[in-house]
């Protein structure tokens, strides 16, 4: 299979909350599972099924300051895994060099 994304992945495990742009107003929990410049795979912890084509917010906390990274995308792909969804984010922005080193 022909891989399109334009950067690569790289794996990683961080926690996070996730908020849907519209609809929802609280945090659900969420982890990170690989990062690139471009894209997050995501597990979501949540029994209701995300549309593909939802506008997502990201709240990661900070290894470094007691402060978040506020990551926003949208939803490319979902699909169902034991207790929860497993899916694909395609982030609004490039991450910059010290947003992506701080999830990588």
């Amino acid at each position: 299979m022909e891989n399109r994304r334009g950067f690569e992945r790289f794996p990683t495990q961080r926690e996070a909350q996730f908020f849907l742009i519209k609809g929802k107003g609280w945090g659900q929990e969420c982890t990170i599972i690989n990062v690139s410049r471009k894209g997050l795979g995501i597990i979501f912890r949540t029994n209701e099924e995300i549309d593909v084509g939802t506008n997502i917010r990201l709240e990661i906390p900070d290894p470094l300051t007691p402060d978040t990274i506020d990551i926003r995308g949208e939803l490319r792909w979902s699909e169902e895994i034991g207790g929860g969804f497993v899916g694909g984010i395609e982030l609004s922005r490039i991450l910059s060099d010290v947003k992506f080193s701080k999830l990588a």
